[in-house]
């Protein structure tokens, strides 16, 4: 059984690297890091913000056979009562530009549900980094939760026939503003430029109490993030025979 698991950001992935050997793969491309899970061979590769080149992405885990596909990263909050930390699984998922959208696997969705993700009828998926409260009650209309790369990622694994699925952790909720300008931040590759958000925040010490609250409450999603991992992907071997 062989897994492929998508994040944006090396930051998404850090606690769950951290408590299993993964190797990297030296590939053209985005780089693939291999590694075991219980029974499931792992290949994790990250996509960037908003997962700019999702046919790379698919290309780089798909060197040998992939039996499933999990999209994974951060998410925010659209509605209560979902609240930092919260694991949630996605019915759907719909890009906000197009009003296109992807099932995940059914067999996936109800796997994760077993270990504990909340299941969400419907991810919306954005162009940008949705960051004022005001965005989000737009948004809420539409959607449960915002996330920027699980569209393309899945659009991408199922045009290719491979079972895939949303999963992702609440960063920020409903009700909470960004604290910094995140889309000043983003490269056009998906990368995030450290100095740009740190030139906002030394411009900006008023938002110091907020920044270092959203950090923190960061670190406990991605935590709990990994945690899920470790209970679901173990399970995957038995969920989609």
């Amino acid at each position: 059984m062989t897994i492929a698991v998508v994040f944006a950001l090396g930051a998404e992935w850090a606690p769950w690297r951290s408590r299993h050997p993964f190797n990297s793969v030296t590939a053209v491309g985005p780089v693939t890091y291999e590694g075991s899970v219980g029974p499931s061979r792992v290949h994790v590769v990250l996509s960037g913000v908003g997962a700019p080149h999702p046919h790379q992405v698919i290309d780089a885990v798909c060197s040998s056979r992939i039996d499933a596909l999990l999209a994974v990263g951060l998410a925010g909050a659209l509605r209560a009562p979902y609240i930092c930390g919260d694991v949630i699984v996605a019915r759907r998922v719909e890009s906000v530009a197009s009003a296109s959208f992807v099932l995940s696997d059914a067999r996936l969705v109800e796997a994760a549900s077993q270990r504990g993700a909340k299941v969400v009828e419907l991810l919306l998926c954005a162009d940008r980094v949705v960051g004022s409260v005001e965005q989000k009650r737009q948004l809420a209309a539409r959607g449960e939760a915002v996330d920027m790369e699980s569209f393309p990622i899945l659009e991408e694994a199922q045009r290719r026939g491979i079972p895939s699925v949303a999963v992702r952790v609440i960063g920020d909720t409903a009700d909470e503003a960004l604290p910094l300008e995140f889309d000043q931040a983003v490269r056009a590759e998906g990368t995030v430029n450290v100095m740009n958000l740190m030139g906002q925040a030394v411009w900006a010490p008023s938002r110091w109490p907020a920044l270092i609250s959203f950090g923190y409450r960061q670190r406990r999603a991605v935590r709990a993030l990994a945690e899920f991992l470790d209970r679901f992907v173990p399970t995957l071997s038995a969920s989609i025979e």
